[in-house]
């Protein structure tokens, strides 16, 4: 697997996983 593949692919991981968060946060203090 190429180098710059695998960094793309822990990218895109980890933004899911920020914009997953983000989300959760704000509707936590939407129906808070």
């Amino acid at each position: 697997m190429d180098i710059r593949e695998e960094i793309e692919n822990i990218l895109l991981k980890e933004a899911e996983n920020l914009l997953l968060g983000f989300s959760s946060r704000i509707t936590d203090q939407i129906l808070a």
